[in-house]
């Protein structure tokens, strides 16, 4: 997809994006909600701008609003449940719904909102567990760097060991070893090194 490199390059960026493509909002709301300084909210703007996805628009004074220029996204959707280092987000296409397949209806639009709070609460708790998740792995990953740095291995071995416990399978690791590494044997490293761990 062009220009959505220019979105998720930063967590700032894509956060404002996410937040334009659900409505119209104008840039003192964007700095606001963000923290971010209005110059900085400007920045982004204009990265999106040049990606082609911001779209400017002027509301003139009426009824209810003063003059204000707001700036949005159309044609996608941008769902940022970003935390902290972690980058969740979901891009896409709007929707393109009918209009005389939707009804208006006060309830419906209750509906709708309701659905729409509890779906954010689930996918806010799945990507706590998510985190929860990395972390362990992340750990899980230390402590095998370590093992393998403690148990008598040379540097080849080590490698080997790390793409073993690293992969998905024995037959990941000999396909990665042969493609990658240019082990002819990949077969024989595995199950020697192997052996040494089991040794040691």
């Amino acid at each position: 997809m062009p220009g959505i490199d220019d979105i998720v390059s930063s967590n700032s960026r894509m956060k404002i994006a996410g937040l334009i493509s659900i409505r119209p909002r104008t840039l003192g709301e964007l700095a606001e909600i963000t923290g971010i300084s209005v110059q900085g909210v400007l920045k982004h703007l204009v990265r999106l701008r040049k990606s082609g996805f911001l779209t400017e628009s002027e509301l003139r004074e009426g009824k209810y609003l003063r003059y204000r220029k707001v700036y949005s996204i159309e044609g996608r959707r941008i769902v940022d449940f970003s935390q902290g280092d972690l980058m969740v987000a979901y891009i896409s296409k709007q929707f393109n719904l009918q209009e005389g397949k939707v009804k208006s209806s006060y309830e419906e639009l209750e509906t709708v909102a309701e659905d729409m709070i509890i779906t954010r609460r689930r996918i806010r708790d799945a990507i706590k567990r998510l985190e929860r998740l990395i972390e362990e792995l992340s750990y899980g990953q230390e402590r095998l760097m370590t093992i393998t740095r403690t148990i008598g291995l040379d540097r080849e071995e080590e490698q080997i060991a790390r793409i073993l416990f690293t992969e998905d399978g024995i037959d990941d690791t000999k396909k990665t070893l042969s493609r990658y590494y240019g082990l002819k044997d990949a077969e024989g490293s595995v199950r020697k090194v192997i052996e040494k761990i089991r040794g040691a």
